[in-house]
């Protein structure tokens, strides 16, 4: 019952408060998501099936909508080529509309926690800061993806890929996308939200939003794809759909750190 109160207090931080947030932070990751996928892909494009692997990193652990993860593909395989070119283009794309990503989710987090701006240099500077904490080990799961899956095909060449060895593989692999998800949602808590003072305050909000997350994705999945979007909006319907799974997964995260809020006893908002 302990956790239903604090989950349900949780809630009423959230909602209506962080909307406005939640929009703006949605459209920023969208402009963002791009860049950062253009920086990955030619930081890998010496390796042999990078972009296969980037394929593989949306298709069954970030778990895109089925018509927005048909929109990057075509957007990957565009731009495997001139590694030079697009290593620079993504990483100033990244910097500056993660920046403003990570600005937005810091005025969310004060929002929450009923806390004084701050100025506006001090704010910029820890966005930024932020961002590079929180790009490493998202980073690091996407060289974990294209090794392993350098190795996976490497093993099925040598030995087939017995049945058992297949479903170990799949387990890992959920299990390595479950731990980068906690790592980096409890460094943004850590560093961004006031009131978190160590990093394991951070961590409860954190396994919450992971395992809200996956639910809520496979329940936003199902649903779209009983909804005709596609007649209605034509070639936009991709970008809608895109925008909409973004939202929802911002709500996840604030609904993670007002959770840390309440499992810390932060007195509640007027």
């Amino acid at each position: 019952m302990t956790f239903l109160r604090q989950f349900g207090r949780a809630l009423r931080r959230v909602i209506p408060r962080t909307g406005l947030y939640a929009q703006a932070l949605a459209f920023n990751l969208f402009l963002a998501l791009f860049p950062l996928l253009l920086f990955c892909v030619a930081l890998l494009a010496g390796s042999r099936g990078a972009a296969g692997a980037m394929e593989e990193l949306l298709r069954d652990r970030w778990l895109l909508p089925p018509s927005s993860r048909d929109l990057i593909f075509v957007y990957l395989h565009q731009h495997t080529v001139n590694p030079g070119r697009w290593l620079v283009i993504g990483l100033v794309g990244t910097v500056l509309a993660g920046t403003q990503c990570m600005n937005v989710l810091l005025e969310s987090f004060r929002t929450m926690e009923g806390a004084e701006r701050r100025p506006f240099w001090r704010t910029s500077l820890q966005a930024l800061g932020l961002l590079c904490l929180t790009v490493v080990p998202g980073l690091a799961e996407v060289v974990f993806t294209v090794f392993g899956r350098l190795v996976r095909l490497w093993l099925r060449g040598q030995f087939g890929l017995p049945t058992f060895l297949a479903y170990f593989w799949v387990v890992f692999g959920a299990a390595t996308a479950w731990f980068f998800a906690v790592l980096i949602l409890t460094l943004l808590y850590r560093a961004g939200q006031p009131s978190i003072r160590r990093f394991r305050d951070g961590l409860p909000g954190a396994v919450l939003a992971t395992g809200f997350w996956v639910v809520s994705n496979v329940l936003f999945g199902a649903y779209m794809s009983r909804t005709p979007y596609g007649p209605i909006y034509g070639s936009l319907a991709a970008i809608i759909v895109l925008l909409l799974w973004l939202q929802l997964s911002t709500l996840v995260v604030f609904v993670g750190a007002a959770y840390n809020l309440e499992a810390l006893g932060a007195p509640p908002l007027k």
